[in-house]
């Protein structure tokens, strides 16, 4: 009798035999990895890239009263203006008053 209960007695182990298939039907094909595109080629589906990832972009934080931030938020809405760009406008006027 065999000490694996679960292992018939007709059921030799044999180690040099290839794997077989779900219910021992034959060999396991192997999987091949799926194909990555090149690096800097366009990606064809999913978002756009954002500012986070385009290294033209970095960020820059800055603490400000909460209720400022609440009545600026309330107006980009209705502006129709994303934050970052709001901000870009504004230090690029901050620095041309510089000069």
């Amino acid at each position: 009798m065999s000490a694996n209960p679960y292992e018939s007695e007709n059921h030799a182990r044999d180690e040099d035999k290839p794997p077989s298939g779900p219910g021992g039907l034959g060999p396991l094909d192997p999987v091949e990895p799926p194909e990555t595109p090149p690096r800097g080629t366009a990606r064809k589906r999913g978002r756009p890239q954002g500012k986070r990832s385009d290294p033209t972009y970095v960020l820059a934080c800055a603490y400000i009263p909460a209720q400022l931030r609440q009545q600026v938020k309330i107006a980009l809405i209705k502006a129709d203006l994303e934050y970052s760009e709001l901000v870009a406008q504004l230090l690029r006027e901050w620095l041309e008053r510089q000069t």
